[in-house]
């Protein structure tokens, strides 16, 4: 009997150290620390559908195909090519729609540039001449056709191209201006950069035909009809706000 309490205290005191090696449990009662994520803000939705206005500047070439006729001779054929670069800068305006990541819609847009190239033909004789070229202001009704990748629109535009140009030629005869008003083509392509949700860039490249111009000397002395067809690169840098 003795042995067997002995035994029992044993075995009562080395249950006790075992348990003691375990860590505490936890109460079913006491839930366990939830974790909140920490959440950083992010930028609304980008989108590019809506109504927008915008300003443009940037650089134009123009390239003024000329040949000079005589209405009485129908073997005098006077070829020539005048080529130049200038500042062109100006407001545009347009509505987008937006369906998935396909933007179409309508744009217009008016500039002013400085044009004036001077070309001289036959220079030293007496039969030498000039004439300039000078694009006073210009305008476009385009529409818009693109793709978005994140915050970037890719589009494609064409439409009519809108020009008042001027020419104005002297000679030892006198000098002539002829003022035209034209339509004419244009076509490009370009990349518009989301900022935020309002203030959007751009750059914009366009190749734009005005067709034939054709002037009459008004002088009952000369029979001479001036040819002209006008064409033009351009690259526009912009910036745009969408309401």
């Amino acid at each position: 009997m003795q042995r067997f309490l002995v035994g029992t205290v044993i075995c009562a005191l080395s249950t006790a150290a075992v348990a003691a090696d375990f860590p505490e449990r936890i109460s079913p009662s006491v839930a366990a620390p939830v974790l909140t994520p920490v959440l950083t803000p992010v930028l609304a939705t980008i989108h590019f559908a809506g109504f927008y206005v915008g300003a443009q500047a940037g650089w134009q070439g123009l390239t003024d195909a000329y040949c000079e006729l005589d209405r009485i001779d129908a073997n005098y054929f006077e070829p020539a090519k005048g080529t130049g670069s200038t500042f062109v800068g100006g407001i545009h305006t347009g509505y987008n729609y937006q369906s998935g990541l396909i933007v179409f819609g309508l744009e217009t847009d008016i500039e002013s540039t400085t044009h004036g190239k001077k070309v001289t033909l036959h220079p030293g004789t007496d039969g030498s001449w000039d004439y300039r070229a000078l694009i006073r202001a210009q305008g476009s009704l385009r529409a818009r056709l693109g793709v978005i990748f994140d915050r970037y629109l890719g589009y494609a535009t064409a439409g009519v191209a809108l020009a008042n140009v001027h020419h104005d030629y002297s000679n030892s005869d006198g000098a002539y201006v002829g003022d035209k008003s034209r339509a004419g083509w244009t076509v490009g392509a370009g990349v518009e950069y989301a900022l935020d949700t309002n203030w959007h860039m751009q750059v914009e490249y366009r190749y734009t035909a005005l067709g034939t111009i054709i002037n009459i000397w008004p002088s009952p002395d000369l029979n001479f009809t001036e040819h002209h067809h006008l064409t033009s690169h351009s690259i526009r840098p912009g910036v745009t706000y969408r309401f």
